[in-house]
């Protein structure tokens, strides 16, 4: 809740595998509210740490964020957090954005999730 960036930035990387709801829904909160997209992406590959042990809400909120973040490189860090919660959920978020976000790089990382080379 504090203003500082650095500030905010320092807490989401330090935050480890904390798995207390309360954390988990500020963290998440960060992540589809921050008007900085720095600071959403950070929160998103913070939830994909918190995410490890499969938390199907965690789940949803990356596959949201993937889906409707303004910002592409926002997107991009949820679906690779979603891969590390839950990779058939992000297998199937991928599908629907190698064909239609309207960011190439997007398409092409959603592509590699989908079809990953071997």
């Amino acid at each position: 809740r504090d203003g500082n960036e650095s500030l905010q930035r320092l807490v989401l990387t330090s935050l480890g595998t904390v798995t207390d709801p309360e954390t988990v829904m500020a963290v998440a909160a960060v992540a589809t509210t921050h008007k900085t997209w720095a600071i959403r992406a950070i929160a998103v590959e913070t939830l994909g740490r918190l995410g490890k042990n499969g938390s199907s809400d965690i789940a949803t909120r990356l596959s949201s964020i993937a889906k409707n973040d303004s910002y592409a490189l926002v997107r991009e860090a949820a679906l690779a957090a979603l891969v590390r919660v839950d990779r058939n959920a992000a297998v199937a978020v991928a599908r629907d954005l190698s064909a239609s976000d309207s960011e190439p790089h997007v398409r092409a990382s959603a592509s590699a999730i989908v079809n990953p080379k071997r």
